[in-house]
């Protein structure tokens, strides 16, 4: 083995540790925090707690009128919604 294949060997090495090195310096800190189940955190608690809402009903049916408005569906008919989330449970058909 030549004395420059040797060289590169020991960069490529010297890379590889200083890389593995930095990354486990990385990750330890975020290992050393323990997660405390009795301490509050800042957000929003968990589980989210939702009510219906009229409003979010209002809005949706208006942003679903709109959106078949644009499509070109005259008198689109009402959705049926989810009692919370004022999702789409079913789209009544037209008979």
């Amino acid at each position: 083995m030549s004395r420059r294949a040797h060289t590169t060997q020991l960069h490529a090495a010297r890379r590889t540790l200083v890389c593995a090195a930095l990354a486990l310096m990385a990750f330890a800190c975020a290992a050393s925090r323990g997660v405390d189940p009795e301490k509050p955190s800042a957000g929003a608690p968990y589980p989210v707690t939702l009510t219906s809402n009229d409003e979010r009903d209002r809005a949706t049916r208006d942003a679903w009128a709109r959106l078949l408005t644009e499509q070109g569906i005259t008198n689109p008919p009402a959705p049926e919604l989810q009692p919370i989330t004022a999702t789409l449970a079913a789209i009544r058909q037209r008979g």
